[in-house]
């Protein structure tokens, strides 16, 4: 039976994730964000080329599209956002050419 004590013998309600889950997706703009001003500083001090810019730019683009359009519906995915945020956050800040 799917009845839980603390709730007087009612169903127990689906946890819901949504702060965490924007959370997670607020540091993977944060994390897209901090890569394209690494991206303007390389463009602007000659280390990498317009093409280079627009190739990497449009690349970070996408994978930050991916996560953020990624759908949460149980536990298993909402730990797993959070872990691709955890993970895009760090690239981000190793980011180098």
């Amino acid at each position: 039976m799917s009845a839980h004590p603390g709730n007087n013998g009612r169903r127990r309600k689906r946890p819901n994730y949504m702060h965490a889950v924007l959370e997670a997706k607020g540091y993977i703009v944060k994390a897209y964000e901090k890569r394209l001003r690494k991206l303007d500083k390389y463009l602007k001090d000659g280390i990498i080329t317009e093409e280079q810019y627009l190739q990497l730019r449009t690349e970070f683009a996408r994978n930050a599209d991916k996560l953020l359009r990624y759908e949460v519906k149980d536990q298993q995915d909402y730990s797993h956002i959070r872990l691709m945020a955890v993970f895009d956050t760090a690239e981000a800040h190793e980011f180098k050419l």
